[in-house]
């Protein structure tokens, strides 16, 4: 009798261990499949080398090596992070894994230099999976620098927080929140963002013509300004400095050219020493590694499907390369930068519909301390502009060309532009913060919006007026 109950008892725990075995390396596969899925749809934005599994029969273990990825955001995907290798780590009946930075992380440009990542503490990384996809992702570190060759600091943040959760609701809708906050950054500021976001679409809209502020490229300068530079080939200087030199010559009689010629000596001399004078002054406010910033986003987007058109996979970090099987809303709650100079905040919402070529809706833009803000743009622009001698030169070439090969617009032109903007932003920046009833002192107002198919209105004045301003 005890014989035959063992026998049973036995029976029992084989097949108990082949079950358990079975759906062991069945939900290990499934994991396997949905990590390589995930890689192979976003291909243009992740890589790896190697991917195994393991942990039977107590837990399930996953490990990556040679993972690179940049991250899907205009502002952010100028490094490519390469992590030599990684564990995820979760429970038998779990879907949540920690995951484990087991080598050193690094990043790299777009120039190929790369640049190691310091961590204070090891980071706290949570991924979830469900029906198939990443519903879930946290990230946690208590501080990290970035290194370049040289050991300096290029990057640095004192803590950094981001949770991203992902949801179906009604209807098939899509709905994907993300929360970031980051405090204390270094190297990090506006002009930045600019140049990651904007500078290479205003660079190739010059080159096409399809950022224009006049029909040759002298109509990108005021004459006044034209004339000092061919005056003064040898650097590009702003309108403030040679236009009162200008006024009081046209006031000179012609008994009076030798007063003439000595003002126009001194003038001469001006703008080398307002340069200087310039540059010392807001230098330190342009300097990243000096201003410390917080940043707060948050914000959700929900995705709904067009009937007549077939669905595709999503996941979080695919919001911004969905097709356009998808109409996009995007809800801004919040998204804050601040440090001690000014303080930016934006909120609003705006859709990206199949049949309009811009977003439409509405943003509200708060900008707390204006003008140290604008001095901040203002000095970037002007010491990008001034990194390439030879627009002078360029201008000058033009002017001698026909309007035909005006049309043609070099990188040059790319200079000529940024001299405008950092010219005139001070003033355009308070003639629109002033026609708008909230904006006082130095807090200034600006409300963004755009009806479908229609321009883009700031505080209910025309994009194309703003940029006529220029």
């Amino acid at each position: 009798m005890s014989k035959g109950i063992l026998i049973k008892f036995v029976i029992v725990l084989v097949v108990a261990a082949l079950s358990y075995s079975v759906f062991w390396f069945f939900k290990m596969g499934q994991v396997e499949k949905q990590i390589n899925k995930f890689i192979s749809e976003n291909g243009s934005n992740i890589s790896a080398g190697e991917i195994s599994v393991s942990g039977f029969p107590l837990m399930q273990k996953v490990v990556i090596k040679d993972l690179k990825f940049t991250i899907p955001n205009a502002l952010l995907d100028k490094r490519q992070v390469i992590i030599k290798n990684l564990e995820a780590k979760a429970g038998i009946f779990s879907s949540d894994f920690a995951v484990a930075l087991v080598e050193q992380v690094s990043v790299q440009d777009i120039d190929g230099s790369v640049a190691n990542v310091e961590f204070s503490k090891e980071p706290e990384i949570m991924i979830s999976f469900s029906d198939g996809r990443i519903s879930k992702f946290s990230y946690n570190d208590f501080g990290y620098r970035i290194f370049d060759a040289e050991k300096n600091v290029i990057y640095a943040a004192a803590n950094s927080n981001v949770v991203i959760d992902s949801a179906v609701l009604e209807d098939e809708k899509i709905s994907t929140k993300i929360s970031v906050v980051a405090r204390d950054i270094e190297g990090f500021g506006v002009i930045d963002a600019y140049k990651n976001a904007l500078e290479k679409k205003i660079i190739d809209g010059l080159k096409t013509g399809e950022i224009a502020i006049g029909n040759a490229t002298t109509a990108l300068i005021p004459p006044q300004i034209q004339n000092e530079q061919v005056q003064n080939s040898s650097s590009v200087a702003t309108p403030k400095v040679e236009t009162p030199a200008q006024a009081v010559q046209a006031q000179q009689t012609d008994g009076q050219q030798n007063i003439t010629s000595q003002n126009q000596a001194q003038n001469q001399e001006t703008p080398a020493a307002t340069t200087a004078e310039n540059a010392e002054v807001p230098a330190t406010i342009a300097d990243n590694s000096i201003v410390k910033s917080n940043f707060t986003l948050d914000v959700e987007y929900v995705l709904t499907p067009n009937k007549s058109e077939q669905q595709v996979p999503f996941d979080p970090t695919q919001i911004q390369e969905i097709p356009l099987q998808y109409a996009k809303l995007v809800k801004i709650n919040n998204l804050d930068f601040s440090n001690p100079l000014y303080k930016i905040v934006i909120n609003g919402e705006m859709n990206v519909l199949a049949d309009d070529n811009l977003p439409s809706g509405g943003l509200s833009i708060k900008v707390e301390k204006i003008d140290n803000l604008v001095s901040q743009l203002t000095t970037g622009f002007t010491q990008m502009a001034e990194k390439d001698k030879t627009v002078v030169s360029a201008i000058t070439d033009v002017q001698s060309s026909d309007l035909a090969s005006a049309g043609n617009i070099s990188d040059d032109s790319y200079q000529v532009f940024l001299s405008r903007i950092s010219a005139n932003l001070s003033v355009i920046a308070k003639e629109l913060a002033a026609k708008n009833p909230v904006s006082k002192e130095d807090v200034a107002q600006f409300d963004v919006r755009r009806e479908k198919n229609l321009d883009f209105l700031i505080n209910e004045t025309t994009i194309r007026e703003v940029l006529g301003k220029f």
